[in-house]
């Protein structure tokens, strides 16, 4: 079926008994620095056509993003990790089992890539286009990815009955070493103590099919089965900040720092009593295989059938009823409130608590006693934003038709329609209650195509044209300013938000075999998904409906009664592309009668697109990757060079950056497309199957 479950319900192919011999290949590869792939496997039969076994494994070092920092020279790094065993058993003709068990481990140094002028004292001022960042330090997350996969089935003659079983598990883990001043406002300061984060996420999947056994000339084939997933997400994160600005407290004495901060703030500046974190929290319960499904569950039925005219024609239908539930219990929760230091300019012992709070602060304001010998220190209470424990049920359709006409042997058309869902997801982090649970998503697909071949099948094509109407299309914007606990102004790491939108487009594809050495494929596409009038979070300074550079005041929201601001839009639905094409071609040269060498070329292209959260454009551009090797016998080795000549585009940025939720960097952190890769590869497979 043609909707956003399908894809789980692929059958996997069996591993063939011919295809068990063990390879061996490496890849080299400089990009800003070295990096390096290697990869081997071996396996073989336990009992000869009725169990065999294979083991492979993975390692691969690289640059990850290829980012210097100017200012220490520390590098960005990955490393990568992995294994798999595969398990073939086949004791009869009608009995078939698959099954799979990989692990995968990732542990990333990262620096920012950052642009802006700086502080002068900072770094550098950096276009992006450097690929450099100015943080002393790298950044450390630890991911481990698990998978194991059960694919069996059982011939029946009429029909074969397929149980396919998937486990996945991901954690992503910082342990006190989150990288909290990226734009290096802080000299010597790195990490705040005690800091971890914790995400992990794991799903079970079943699905029981049923599917006749058709041959050519058959009027119905048909299909039937259930499916259920559960899981759920848990989060434990100490990585929100909040801080009253640099000459509150944090960096120092405000009698000796001023209302600014020192000029050049130092780690030995720090105190952290003045920095107020915020610890965030998604239980999912469980993570049973049975019994408590967790925080998501969804289960289907499903039955497809397919009639065969002697006329050529061809008609599908298919349809899946979906029910469950995604269970949210979200809450973050502050350690403390939040201090500022505010400089009297004499000795204030004894006397802050009878001094009043000044006006205009939020209700439950009082003063204390200080760090500091001349200051009492405004306590501010910060309220926790809700918590959310919402059940939100799933209970829908998805059905699609598609009708097949055969035009003589070489060609045919055909026309489709579909109805999709997407259930409700989460957002997470410090965003507005009624942007952490996004709406469901239904779409109305249609598409029409024609496929043939010509000049003696030398020539393959595909023309298609669709459209896609959604009711409540998900869509996501970054760095958007909101009224936290209505107290400060942040920009929320990313909202999602639902509205009217329709998706038009058409894609055009053709293979030919121009010699018998020299093959090519050339594809485009245009895509245009434009919204209708839906209301969009935005940056808006005067609340006036239309989004500008500046940043809401509190006193701002307030008056406007909202804590994010919203503008009506008809405009992209994302910021990608509309046009984008590709060439490729592959020439290859025969070498005695026991190997082959070749040349490959790829080019592709895109149009211009739009950086949403700052409506900055991304100026069309096209790369061209080129490979050359050769294959001989049991041996084989290329090099390559991708993006050969190094053209790079800014395609997302962040928001100016902060450290401890208020100092500034006069950074901004950027995202390009990747540079210039050369590599080499070299592999080698050992005995036979």
């Amino acid at each position: 079926m043609d909707d956003f479950y399908a894809a789980r319900s692929r059958t996997i192919p069996p591993l063939p008994w011919s295809n068990i011999a063990p390879p061996f290949s490496g890849q080299m590869q400089q990009h800003e620095r070295f990096g390096y792939t290697l990869q081997g496997g071996v396996g073989g039969p336990i009992i000869p056509d009725v169990l065999a076994i294979r083991l492979a494994g993975f390692y691969q070092q690289d640059d990850l993003n290829g980012t210097r920092s100017a200012t220490t020279g520390a590098e960005s790094e990955r490393r990568i990790k992995s294994g798999r065993a595969t398990l073939l058993f086949t004791p009869g003709d009608r009995f078939e089992l698959l099954a799979t068990y990989q692990q995968t481990q990732t542990k990333e140094e990262l620096i920012a890539r950052v642009a802006g002028a700086g502080r002068g004292y900072n770094g550098p001022p950096l276009t992006g286009e450097e690929n450099s960042g100015v943080a002393e330090s790298p950044s450390f997350v630890d991911k481990t990815f698990q998978f194991a996969s059960i694919n069996a089935k059982y011939d029946f003659d009429f029909a074969t009955l397929n149980y396919i079983g998937g486990w996945t598990k991901t954690v992503n883990e910082t342990k006190g070493r989150f990288g909290a001043d990226p734009g290096n406002a802080v000299l010597g300061f790195d990490y705040v103590p005690g800091v971890d984060a914790n995400i992990e996420v794991q799903e079970w999947s079943h699905e029981l099919r049923l599917q006749s056994n058709t041959g050519p000339g058959d009027f119905l084939d048909w299909t039937v089965g259930y499916y259920r997933s559960n899981g759920g997400s848990r989060v434990d994160q100490n990585n929100t900040f909040i801080s009253a600005g640099p000459g509150g407290g944090i960096l120092g004495n405000p009698a000796i720092v001023g209302p600014a901060g020192p000029a050049v703030p130092t780690a030995s500046n720090l105190n952290l009593n003045y920095l107020t974190q915020g610890i965030l929290r998604l239980e999912p319960g469980s993570f049973n295989i049975f019994g408590d499904p967790g925080r998501d569950l969804t289960q289907s039925i499903f039955a497809s059938t397919t009639f065969n005219f002697d006329t050529g024609t061809h008609v599908r239908v298919g349809g899946r009823y979906l029910w469950g539930y995604k269970e949210f219990n979200f809450n973050l929760a502050f350690d403390g409130p939040l201090r500022r230091a505010v400089n009297f300019g004499f000795p204030t012992a004894g006397v802050c608590a009878f001094v009043p709070a000044p006006p205009g602060v939020p209700p439950g304001t009082v003063f204390a006693a200080s760090s500091y010998p001349t200051s009492c220190d405004l306590v501010i209470p910060i309220p926790n934003p809700p918590s959310l424990n919402r059940t939100v049920r799933i209970n829908d359709w998805v059905y699609d038709i598609n009708v097949r006409q055969e035009l003589g042997d070489n060609f045919n058309v055909y026309a489709s329609y579909a109805r999709s869902f997407r259930a409700p997801g989460a957002s997470q982090g410090n965003v507005p209650p009624d942007f952490v649970i996004a709406p469901k998503e239904k779409s109305d697909n249609y598409e029409i195509g024609l496929k043939g071949q010509l000049f003696n099948r030398r020539a393959r094509f595909t023309l298609a044209a669709f459209q896609q109407d959604f009711k409540g299309y998900n869509a996501t914007v970054s760095n958007i300013p909101f009224l936290s606990g209505g107290l400060s102004v942040v920009d929320a790491f990313s909202l999602t938000y639902g509205g009217n939108a329709r998706v038009r487009g058409f894609e055009a594809d053709i293979t030919g075999d121009i010699t018998d050495r020299l093959n090519a494929r050339a594809s485009v596409s245009y895509v245009k998904g434009e919204f209708n009038n839906a209301l969009q979070p935005c940056r808006d300074s005067n609340f006036d409906g239309v989004p500008d550079a500046g940043t809401p005041t509190v006193a701002g929201f307030n008056n406007a009664g909202v804590v994010v601001a919203t503008c009506p839009t008809s405009g992209r639905i994302n910021g990608l592309p509309e046009w984008t094409a590709t060439v490729q071609a592959e020439y290859s040269i025969p070498i005695a009668d026991r190997g082959e060498g070749y040349l490959r070329g790829l080019l592709n292209y895109k149009s211009s697109g739009l950086i949403v959260s700052s409506s900055t454009a991304i100026p069309e551009y096209a790369t061209l990757d080129v490979y050359a090797g050769i294959k001989y016998d049991n041996f084989r080795a290329s090099i390559f060079a991708k993006n050969l000549f190094d053209t790079v585009r800014r395609v997302d940025q962040g928001g100016a950056l902060t450290t401890l939720g208020s100092i500034p960097t006069g950074y901004r952190e950027v995202f390009y497309t990747p540079g210039l890769q050369i590599g080499l590869n070299l592999g080698f497979s050992f005995g036979g199957g």
